[in-house]
């Protein structure tokens, strides 16, 4: 849990996405690390939500901190 404190608090910022197609995941994790923002939580309003959050785990600079419902 600590570790999880402390990437929050490193990052200061956490975006809140919400997808509506899982082809847009990979994008958006590169853009958000591009800008410095190597985070966001992916809300589960959509059915795209699972599969993105997949597919944003693996992008290798992505930092993953917790991906639950």
């Amino acid at each position: 849990m600590k570790e999880i404190a402390e990437k929050f608090q490193k990052f200061c910022v956490v975006p809140v996405v919400v997808l509506e197609d899982t082809k847009d995941a990979v994008p958006l994790a590169k853009a958000l690390v591009e800008g410095g923002l190597p985070c966001a939580e992916v809300t589960f309003r959509t059915e795209a939500a699972e599969e993105s959050i997949r597919l944003m785990a693996e992008y290798e600079p992505w930092e993953k901190l917790i991906f639950d419902r």
